[in-house]
This record gives structure tokens, sequence and C-alpha cells, in this order.
């Protein structure tokens, strides 16, 4: 049977961390290695991975002072030993055949196969699972990505992957959607994936969370995730350098709305945000009635809706 390495990073989170590696541990695949990346937590999450490791000898944890999750990853894949490796957040839990299923399907000819998932909220329950399970070929996945992404997600969870995509690739220290900034890379490498209508990944959806946590301008690694991606895209799928740049100025449009309606936040981000829309301008108009609807939404639109009056009259 084919190793298994699956990549947990963890930090400051005693409350959910047991739930989670109980959920691996108890896997019905068995022939995995769970790599356990401590990124400086200062609560008992240390202590609580220490017991686990004391109990199965495939657990490997390693110590870190706080670098961040993309850094306690690229850790993870360093020292993996797996044909496969998924990841999994130490807040998150999965079921107990996941592993079997996904190696199951990846036997077929894979390079990745992805599932549905529950969202897990404090009062409810959210099931996140196409109609139909579906192949996809690099190309339409990457189509998928960058257009309206109706069944694959950038989010690495839910995933399982060949390790070898993961030659020459990393995940950007110091950003939030650091999966943005991979994800293409990881699809475009691949020949073949497969997405199964089966939620088999609980993704819990909490307030301290990175993601959840109310706007904040670390929200401008998504643009900078996807002008990373530009070239990439312009270099192997050329047929959808509309949609990258499309996205590009969707992500610039929501910073932008947020930036000016924040007296706190320094102007130099909506510069930012207006220096986008003129380079991407022709772009602008696939957005001309979401910015509409956004800027009616707010009593302070008149700076926005100069603004671009001026970029349209421009063009």
């Amino acid at each position: 049977m084919k190793l298994v390495s699956i990549i947990v990073p963890v930090f400051n989170v005693e409350e959910f961390v047991g739930i989670c590696l109980n959920s691996i541990v108890k896997q019905t695949y068995k022939t995995i290695e769970i790599i356990i990346i401590n990124d400086g937590s200062t609560d008992n999450s240390r202590e609580i991975c220490e017991e686990f490791v004391l109990k199965d000898n495939r657990i490997t944890l390693i110590n870190q002072e706080n670098q961040g999750l993309s850094s306690a990853r690229n850790v993870g894949l360093k020292v993996m030993k797996g044909e496969y490796v998924c990841f999994v957040d130490s807040d998150d839990w999965i079921e107990t055949n996941f592993i079997e299923y996904l190696v199951d399907k990846m036997e077929i000819g894979y390079d990745i196969v992805c599932c549905g998932c529950n969202e897990i909220y404090a009062d409810h329950i959210k099931k996140i699972c196409a109609k139909k399970s579906m192949e996809f070929s690099n190309v339409e996945a990457v189509k998928e990505i960058t257009g309206k992404a109706q069944v694959l997600f950038e989010q690495v969870q839910q995933k399982i992957y060949r390790s070898y995509l993961f030659v020459d690739l990393h995940f950007e220290v110091g950003k939030i959607h650091e999966d943005t900034f991979i994800t293409l890379n990881l699809f475009g490498k691949s020949k073949k994936i497969g997405y199964f209508n089966i939620a088999l990944y609980n993704y819990r959806i909490r307030n301290g969370s990175i993601t959840n946590n109310g706007y904040s301008i670390r929200e401008f690694d998504r643009i900078e995730a996807y002008l990373y991606n530009l070239n990439y895209i312009d270099n192997n799928f050329p047929d959808f350098q509309i949609n990258i740049r499309e996205r590009i100025i969707g992500a610039a449009i929501y910073n932008y709305i947020n930036v000016v309606k924040n007296e706190n936040i320094d102007l130099k981000y909506k510069e930012k945000c207006e220096n986008i829309f003129m380079k991407y301008k022709k772009y602008c108009f696939k957005f001309k009635f979401s910015i509409t609807l956004f800027l009616l939404s707010y009593y302070y639109f008149k700076p926005i809706l100069l603004f671009f009056i001026k970029l349209l009259v421009r063009t």
C-alpha cells in the first residue's frame, strides 16, 4: 500500500487539535505518516500533540518558533516520505474513510483527487458538495479555478496529491490566501484531476481564524497572489489570460470598497487599487453592474463613483 503523508500545522488550537488528530489516527487506511508542525504554540497544543506521539509511532512532531501556516506546511513538505500527500488544518477534522476513499480514487490514475466538505458553524452545518462527480484535464481545471469556480476551489485541503507535484513549489510565507499562490501551479502540473461529490472533510468556521476575522489590509495578498500567477497563466494557459486579469480586478474592487470606507487605513492602499484599475481598465467593464451595486450600498460612494466615471471616460 502506498504511503500517504498527512501534514498538520498547529498553532494555539488546544480546544480542537485533539479532535483533529483523533480523526487522523483512526483512519481506515493505515499506511500513513502524520507530520505535525507545532508553529510556536503558547497554549497546551504542544503537550496534546506530544501525548499523541507517545501513543502512535506513525506521528512525527516538529516544533518551531512561530513563522506562520505557510512555513509550517513547507517544513512538512521537506520531510515527507509519502507518494501521496494531503493537508489537514488542526482545527478541522476528517471522516474516518477520508484517506482510504481518496487513495482508492487516485489509483484510477488521477494526480489530484478532491472531495466536498462540511462547513461547521457554531449553530449549523452547511454541506458544500457539487451535484455530481467530475473529471478535469489540467486545462479544464485551470479554466475552472480562474473562471467562475463551481467545483474546484483554491484551498489545498479536501484534496490528496501525488507528492511530485510539489517539487519546486512552496507556500508563500507571511501571506494569507497562501493557497491561491500555489493551486494554479498544482493543477497545471497535473494531467488528470478527479472531483467526487462526497463530503469527507469537516471545515470549522470560527471567528478567531486567519480568514474569518473581518477585513484586513492583508486581503491585498489575494491581489498579489493573482499577480503572482499572471506570468504562469500567460506562458502556459494563454486562453485564460482574460480570466486571471478579471480575478485581479475583482479582488481589487473588494479591497477598494473596504479601504475607502475605513478612515484608519492608509490611503496608499486606495492608490494601489486605482493603479490596478488603470492598468487593467479594459477588464473593468465586466464588473460595471456589480460596481454600481456596491457603490449604491454605501453613503460615502461619491469618491468611488467619481473615480470609476473618470476611468470609464478614459477608456
